[in-house]
């Protein structure tokens, strides 16, 4: 597990102990968003000092610095993420704009230009057909990765701060300012659902490796899981002190962890959670917990 903070410094962390791998200094300002390949040997660290960088995640070496004269980012890097190959790297920064680099060569291949506001989430779909990016312009847009085109636009009441695809690509579930999460067709744009529970901001949603359940984490302190077939909200953990900035699930869906403003990581065993009369599920996030 990868953990970027407020120090400037990528920590590779286990997650059943919570102790450090490796520790990857060469940032001059907070981490944003960090991303492993699709085969675990690199890291990228997306940063605020305007750049984004490549580790080895075994050794944790610097790899190369995404950057270069003319075509660098000129504001903090906000988001990134890896192709479903690895070929590439999607980045999003507070210029309004997405760069897309050669992972092998730390090239710019491309510059998708948004010219309203700042890019806060990005995710490839599974076949990596498509982008999609998430902004403080309220907007979602869906490109295509052939021609870089912009396809589609859905709109949020709100800024939207994290989208991620369902694992067979069918839907994009994103998280706004608005306190909602939505789930989309990214093939026509249509919002299917519509989720409410939340009190304050939702930062972060992921989904379940089966598709099953999507969760968000908010600044109301809390991470809901829910249903994509009903819509229903069939968890809510609790522990975190401070606003919920990320949330992912362990590959087999048995685990969930949540980082916070608090420094906290927590990780939940799915498995434990009690269920309640109205056949929801409660539970706190204090199951095994480690600083950043």
């Amino acid at each position: 597990m990868a953990v970027g903070s407020s120090d400037n410094g990528v920590r590779a962390t286990y997650a059943f102990n919570g102790s450090t791998a490796q520790v990857m200094q060469g940032h001059t300002s907070f981490i944003h968003a960090v991303a492993y390949s699709p085969d675990g040997g690199f890291l990228a660290s997306a940063s605020a000092d305007s750049t984004a960088k490549i580790w080895n995640a075994a050794t944790g070496a610097l790899v190369r610095t995404l950057t270069g004269d003319l075509i660098q980012h000129t504001a903090p890097v906000l988001a990134l993420a890896y192709s479903p190959q690895g070929a590439h790297i999607a980045t999003g920064a507070q210029d309004s704009t997405i760069k897309i680099w050669d992972a092998a060569t730390g090239a710019c291949a491309q510059t998708l230009n948004i010219y309203s506001d700042k890019i806060l989430s990005l995710a490839f779909s599974p076949d990596g057909r498509h982008l999609s990016s998430g902004g403080s312009d309220h907007r979602i847009r869906v490109w295509d990765t052939g021609m870089w085109s912009n396809t589609r636009t859905m709109v949020h009441d709100g800024v939207v701060n994290s989208v991620t695809y369902s694992p067979d690509g069918s839907r994009l579930a994103s998280g706004s300012d608005d306190t909602t999460l939505r789930i989309w067709d990214p093939a026509d744009g249509a919002c299917t659902r519509t989720l409410y529970g939340h009190k304050l901001a939702i930062n972060a949603v992921a989904y379940s490796p089966d598709g099953r359940h999507v969760a968000s984490g908010s600044d109301d302190l809390t991470v809901k899981i829910w249903d994509t077939n009903t819509g229903a909200c069939v968890a809510t953990l609790t522990g975190h002190t401070l606003p919920i900035n990320s949330v992912m699930y362990s590959r087999d869906g048995t685990l969930l962890v949540s980082g916070s403003d608090d420094g906290i990581i927590r990780i939940v065993n799915l498995l434990k959670l009690t269920g309640s009369p109205n056949g929801s599920l409660t539970g706190s996030l204090a199951g095994s917990t480690f600083r950043t």
